[in-house]
């Protein structure tokens, strides 16, 4: 089948292949670049062996927001825009705090978080980030895309917890959702 829209790489294999969409950098590397452009990346959730200690400290230390920590690959791997809205959500840590107003605790609950919520993407091949009860008699692989979320994309909305409205703000270029209640 022939790519269609703006693909930006195809990769083939012999079960099938993938196209990569839309990616803010995509180059051609050699496996050296590659080698060297991954070390310069924070510890990544979904691998297994990954020590937290790296995104523990990094976060630990920065007076910038958490929500603009976890979105920084230096510091944590992978965590895009969704698993930042919900792992914080889920956690009940104010987007705006400064990383360094975190205990370890806090930082460490969300680096589990984002484990288990990335760990279940891979699983289900989406990302759904509510628990069963917060979606009665909806299975985890009919969740997407109206029982999928907690606050990612339902600004406006009333938050499936307490009621309030689902905030948006502009975070370093990147839509940022959150209650302003559960998370204050």
């Amino acid at each position: 089948q022939a790519p269609v829209g703006a693909v930006r790489a195809r990769l083939v294999g012999e079960h099938g292949w993938a196209d990569l969409r839309g990616p803010a950098l995509c180059t051609v590397e050699t496996p050296e670049e590659a080698r060297a452009a991954e070390a310069k990346l924070g510890p990544d959730p979904l691998d297994p062996q990954a020590d937290p200690e790296p995104f523990l400290a990094a976060a630990g230390r920065s007076r910038r927001a958490i929500g603009v920590l976890l979105m920084e690959q230096n510091v944590v791997s992978g965590i895009g825009n969704i698993f930042r809205a919900e792992s914080l959500f889920r956690r009940g840590v104010d987007p705006l705090r400064p990383g360094n107003s975190l205990t370890r605790e806090e930082l460490l609950g969300l680096w589990e978080e984002n484990v288990e919520l990335m760990a279940v993407g891979v699983r289900v091949g989406r990302i759904i980030t509510t628990d069963p009860a917060d979606r009665p008699g909806v299975p985890e692989s009919e969740a997407w895309p109206v029982h999928a979320n907690y606050v990612y994309h339902r600004h406006g909305q009333d938050c499936l917890h307490c009621g309030a409205t689902v905030l948006k703000r502009d975070l370093n270029g990147r839509g940022l959702y959150w209650c302003p209640v559960c998370q204050a």
